[in-house]
């Protein structure tokens, strides 16, 4: 990278992404890097599941039980949104088929 830029951000979190497209829009040469191999900081999803286990450096890995890592994808920040059916012309509401959360140690599933 022998490039001279106007702008370096790093990380890929919510606030990075906008300043680098605000400084890009402008006109400005912007290099945007990140430490971990997936965008999005500490808001971002994790796939596949083996990712999630290297980013808490759970060396064992995924149990074989767990399928596919491709089949998961984990929020780092869970988002729940609970409200009702209609409650808003530009967002729909759907029921989730089963609801996982683990918090300190404990896992809740509602099915």
């Amino acid at each position: 990278m022998d490039e001279e830029y106007d702008v370096i951000v790093l990380g890929t979190g919510l606030t990075e992404c906008i300043l680098s497209g605000i400084m890009s829009v402008n006109g400005k040469k912007v290099l945007h890097m990140d430490r971990n191999p997936y965008y999005g900081g500490e808001s971002s999803s994790i796939t596949p599941l083996e990712e999630l286990y290297k980013r808490f450096q759970l060396l064992e890995g995924p149990p074989e039980s767990m399928g596919r890592g491709r089949d998961w994808n984990v929020d780092l920040i869970p988002l729940l949104i609970l409200g009702k059916e209609g409650s808003s012309p530009y967002v729909c509401f759907f029921p989730l088929p089963v609801i996982l959360l683990l918090c300190l140690g404990r896992t809740w599933r509602k099915s």
